[in-house]
């Protein structure tokens, strides 16, 4: 089952849910009760190679994946409102 992640307006929490995809877009309460929260947009790590670049020896791609993770919380924060997170 995937795992989603959200942020919660209120207190600033993120936390992860586990849910099926055919409730992804269910609303979701944070862990401290709260009800306004926001689906975060993540990246998928997937094995493999493909034609293009390719990762370095060991499994490498962490810390691109860290990099890629934080421009898309920052940008997250930037759509919340009224300045919140």
């Amino acid at each position: 089952m995937p795992r989603y992640e959200f942020r919660c307006r209120a207190c600033g929490d993120t936390f992860l849910l586990t849910r099926p995809m055919s409730a992804s877009g269910d609303p979701a309460t944070c862990p401290q009760g709260h009800d306004d929260t926001v689906k975060l947009l993540t990246t998928v790590g997937l094995g493999g190679r493909s034609s293009g670049a390719s990762a370095p020896a060991g499994g490498g791609g962490g810390r691109w994946l860290l990099r890629r993770r934080v421009r898309l919380r920052q940008l997250s924060w930037t759509l919340l409102p009224n300045g919140s997170g």
